[in-house]
């Protein structure tokens, strides 16, 4: 059985395309993933999908895959992809395949959760 999936999607408004994932990136997410890439990369305002990996749990082969379909996927639609947030166990096994080294990746840290004000009262 998969741990919980989800992928939250945030245009930037300037062209890019975040789309955070959290939890098993393997067989059973792949299509969800991938239609999600692709459905980003296809809207005509977007120039770059960032892929954010910071709260993937366990990437395995068929994630590994998807990871690399969505640079093709993205590129087939004029787009950029960074890949993003690639944590210890995903950079290990990104780094084990050589994938690590065929993608554009971004080191930076995670973006902070947005905050909301306590309302007067």
């Amino acid at each position: 059985m998969t741990e919980r999936f989800a992928v939250q999607r945030h245009d930037d408004g300037a062209g890019t395309a975040r789309l955070a994932v959290l939890g098993t990136v393997d067989a059973d997410t792949s299509e969800t993933l991938l239609a999600l890439i692709d459905n980003a990369a296809a809207r005509p305002e977007i120039a770059a999908v960032l892929l954010d990996l910071h709260r993937v749990s366990f990437l395995d082969a068929a994630g590994i895959r998807d990871v690399l379909t969505g640079r093709d996927t993205a590129r087939r639609h004029g787009c950029g992809y960074v890949v993003t947030g690639v944590q210890e166990t995903a950079r290990t096994v990104l780094e084990v395949t050589g994938v690590l080294d065929v993608l554009e990746i971004d080191d930076a840290p995670a973006p902070a959760p947005a905050r909301t004000r306590p309302s007067a009262g």
